[in-house]
């Protein structure tokens, strides 16, 4: 339903003043009245004046106050659109929310309030750091795992449906003029030569909206690519011959004000691009399927890399990550890239961004460049580490070990194969199924400290990750079975743990069984059986949380500001209202046992504790030195 949303303060306000004294807004309209928690919501309205270019937001300011009911303020820009100016907006908050719509001008400010109410959702919110540093969460603390492709441009809502069914949940869509669906408007930049600069291209605006709605009615991220590197290079490849696929800057508006060389540290420039980015926040910055903002694209591939030098673009990439940071209130992450050879491994970069992303296209994008890689980035960098880019021809048996050796070497995501259709083969829809299901419910955001193994075993390879509550891995022999390997593992916490074997080609079970960790070390037996031809086995190990003795009255209760969700064996905690203050968190059974306990930085956070007994538990949380304990019921 949509609601009209103009009061009648505001328009004897408004008729009350000289025309030319202030914007006038009108016809103030929202989508929806109730909005489910992370679902968007759009406020619509016209602004009354004649501005040369109502993309401009120095000549026409439309923005939005929105108040949660915990008092919290989100300041959200507008964008301008072809029937008026909309602010988007997604809520973390359950209640009633208030908003103020605001126009601002040469002439002054006006603005017009309105309600809406968040209702409580399924849904998981925007990704996040983990605490741990190393993985990613969601905002309300549920763990996130990338898988997925590089889908940059043709992007199909069937396609979709298909990668969806095999598991993934994230794909990798570039900024570009090579993607002709969408009734032809992605083939645009979204600062297009058509639009001009400081003009947006209402058509792959459009584009964009349909892939993020597509990915958001799937629960599939998307990881967003600002500048691929085509469209900041022109002299290094001049006119677009063969073999000059760095040279696009001729569909990019910018080559009007200044050379492809001069884009990273233009002045003129980045006032622009400032300008794109408040845009592009303002129109898709809401959507939790938004995973990060990838700012560039192999930077070897533009002039000014190529023709200057890098610290011109590593100064710029300092530049448009802060900007992202201090402008985007979603808090989205960011990353850059270099090319793909064992030489571009660019630390500079690594150490700006939020994330550390790698493509790796050397030594046949062999596992074993995906391990050395991703031992060195968490070494130097302590940070998500993401392959953007991995393989980029038909084999199998190498996307196969691409995967597998990923996870078990510590990478936040799966490596995003390239690209995706043109480079598959169709025995991978099953390889990426078994790898899904793997790693489905492997507890990545609430391992504490997760540290990388690499277990010496004779006749083959194994490499894992292993924290106070999980831990996994993968075992490998290239020239015969892995049946009858050990494989010694250390780290754990003592107690009993359950072990899972699983086939990583069809996706089964090999073997379950329970298993004790003593001192902190277990040594783990390939089984037989089924696995005894196996050339690899990859293989999950989940804490029991056995409970230890603790006295038998529990804290006295009473009502502490923590949201409490329960879904199945994870506990979902979200500070009320939201607070960056680090703190400790502990459940407790109603007999006063101590089930589960973790530490946040500051945010949500998850504790994994089972399936819980019916009665009233305790949640004991600890923040600024003050102690405060809430009933949970199951």
């Amino acid at each position: 339903m949509r609601i009209p949303c103009l009061s009648l303060a505001a328009v004897a306000l408004a008729c009350a003043l000289p025309a030319a004294a202030l914007p006038l807004l009108s016809g103030l309209l929202s989508d929806r009245d109730s909005v489910p928690r992370y679902g968007r919501i759009e406020l619509s309205a016209t602004v009354g004046g004649a501005y040369a270019n109502p993309d401009d937001p120095d000549q026409i300011d439309v923005t939005a106050e929105f108040t949660a009911p915990s008092g919290r303020k989100w300041a959200i820009p507008g964008f301008h659109a072809p029937r008026g100016f909309k602010v988007r907006f997604a809520a973390d908050e359950t209640g009633r929310w208030t908003y103020s719509l605001r126009a601002k001008d040469a002439s002054g400010i006006s603005s017009l309030p309105g309600t809406f109410t968040v209702m409580a959702s399924t849904r998981h919110g925007w990704i996040r750091i983990a605490a741990n540093q190393r993985y990613f969460r969601h905002d309300d603390g549920a763990p996130y795992h990338g898988i997925g492709f590089g889908y940059p441009w043709n992007v199909k809502e069937a396609v979709l449906d298909s990668l969806k069914a095999a598991g993934a949940n994230t794909i990798v869509y570039w900024n570009s003029s090579f993607d002709w669906e969408g009734s032809g408007g992605g083939k645009y930049l979204i600062e297009s030569a058509d639009s001009g600069l400081g003009h947006y291209d209402d058509r792959k605006g459009a584009r964009v909206d349909q892939i993020m709605e597509w990915c958001e009615a799937r629960d599939m991220q998307l990881i967003f690519c600002i500048w691929p590197h085509p469209f900041l290079g022109d002299e290094i490849n001049p006119g677009n011959k063969v073999g000059g696929w760095e040279a696009f800057y001729g569909v990019n508006p910018y080559g009007s004000l200044v050379k492809a060389r001069d884009f990273f540290d233009d002045a003129r420039a980045w006032e622009y691009q400032r300008k794109l980015y408040r845009y592009m926040v303002a129109r898709w910055g809401y959507s939790p399927a938004l995973e990060h903002w990838w700012t560039v694209v192999e930077t070897p591939g533009t002039d000014a890399w190529a023709l200057r030098g890098p610290a011109v673009v590593e100064a710029w990439s300092q530049k448009v990550r802060d900007w992202f940071k201090q402008n985007d209130p979603y808090g989205h992450p960011t990353s850059g890239s270099q090319q793909g050879n064992e030489d571009n491994y660019w630390a500079n970069g690594y150490k700006i961004f939020d994330l550390s992303n790698r493509e790796i296209y050397f030594n046949g994008s062999s596992h074993l460049s995906v391990v050395q890689e991703t031992g060195k980035l968490w070494s130097q960098f302590k940070k998500p580490i993401v392959i953007g880019e991995i393989g980029n021809y038909k084999s199998p048996k190498t996307f196969h070990h691409a995967l597998w050796s990923a996870l078990a070497s510590g990478a936040a995501s799966a490596p995003y194969w390239w690209n995706y259709p043109d480079q598959w083969s169709p025995e991978n829809w099953g390889y990426l199924k078994a790898y899904a299901a793997f790693a489905r419910d492997i507890p990545f955001a609430s391992m504490g400290a997760p540290q990388r193994l690499t277990p010496s075993v004779p006749g083959a390879s194994a490499w894992a990750m292993a924290s106070d509550i999980a831990a996994f891995g993968w075992i490998l022999n290239e020239n015969g079975s892995v049946a009858g390997k050990s494989i010694a593992l250390q780290g754990l916490s003592d107690g009993a743990w359950k072990l899972e074997w699983d086939d990583t080609w069809q996706g089964t079970r090999v073997a379950a069984s329970d298993v004790t960790v003593a001192g902190g070390k277990l040594t783990l037996q390939v089984p037989a059986g089924s696995a005894a031809t196996a050339g690899d086995l990859a293989f999950k190990l989940r804490s029991a949380n056995s409970l230890s003795a603790r006295p038998a009255t529990a804290p006295a209760p009473h009502l502490g500001n923590m949201s409490v969700t329960l879904i199945g064996p994870r506990l979902l905690m979200h500070p009320y209202p939201a607070s960056a203050d680090a703190y400790r968190a502990e459940l407790y059974s109603p007999e006063g046992r101590r089930l589960a306990g973790g530490s946040s930085a500051g945010g949500p956070m998850e504790l994994v504790v089972g399936r819980l007994a019916p009665g009233l538990h305790f949640l004991r949380w600890v923040c600024r030195g003050k102690v405060r304990v809430q009933p949970v019921m199951p």
